[in-house]
C-alpha cells in the first residue's frame, strides 16, 4: 500500500493461478512478474530463487497423526484431503506415490483459512506451507519429512522493468528472504 502511494504511477494486478499459466502469462508480456514454485526450460524466463518452504499437515485435534513427531509423505496420501491450492495438491500426490490419488481430495477450495475451518470441522486433512501455519482452534500441525518447495520470482528475460517496478521487486525479494530467514529462526 505505502509503495503504490509514492509511485502512483505503477498499476498492481494480482493473481492466483498455476505456475505454468503465470509462466504464459510473464512470456506473453501480460504480467511483468510471477512467484511460481517451478522452473522452465525456456530461456527466455529468468528465474530467481526466493526462499524455500516447509509443508505440514493440518489434522483435526485429536487425529492419531497429531501425536507423530513428523509424517512420511506416503503415510498420509490417501487419506480424505482438503484441497486449497490445486496445483500443489497434485504435485504432492505424484510427488508421494507417482500418480495423481484423485479418490483422496473431498473438495478444492480457494484459501488456506477455509481449508483450515474445513479441517477444525473434521472434513479430513490438508497438506498447508509455513507461512499459513496459524493458531486455529481444532487444528493440530505435523512436519511432513523432507518435503521442500521452491519459491522463483519469474520474469521476462529481456524485458526491461520501469526504475519503480524494478524497485518493487527489490524490496519483494528483499522481504520474502528476511521473512524466511525469520522464520528459520
Amino acid at each position: 500500500a505505502l509503495y503504490s502511494q509514492q509511485n502512483p504511477r505503477v498499476r498492481f494486478h494480482l493473481t492466483e493461478s498455476s505456475a505454468e499459466n503465470l509462466m504464459d502469462l510473464v512470456r506473453q508480456e501480460k504480467l511483468d512478474m510471477a512467484i511460481v514454485d517451478s522452473t522452465d526450460r525456456d530461456r527466455s524466463l529468468h528465474f530467481r530463487k526466493l526462499k524455500e518452504r516447509d509443508f505440514y499437515i493440518a489434522a483435526p485435534e485429536g487425529h492419531p497423526l497429531t501425536q507423530q513427531a513428523y509424517v512420511e509423505p506416503q503415510e498420509v496420501v490417501h487419506i480424505p484431503q482438503v484441497v486449497f491450492n490445486y496445483d500443489v495438491g497434485n504435485s504432492f500426490k505424484e510427488w508421494t506415490t507417482g500418480t495423481p490419488a484423485d479418490e483422496a481430495v473431498i473438495c478444492t477450495v480457494d484459501t488456506a483459512r477455509v481449508a483450515l475451518d474445513l479441517v477444525s470441522a473434521g472434513l479430513g486433512i490438508t497438506f498447508i506451507p509455513n507461512e499459513c501455519v496459524e493458531n486455529h482452534p481444532g487444528v493440530r500441525y505435523v512436519p511432513l519429512k523432507n518435503w521442500h518447495q521452491a519459491l522463483y520470482m519469474c520474469i521476462y528475460y529481456d524485458k526491461w522493468l520501469e526504475p519503480p517496478v524494478w524497485e518493487f521487486v527489490e524490496n519483494l525479494v528483499r522481504s520474502i528472504r528476511e521473512s524466511a530467514k525469520e522464520n528459520a529462526e
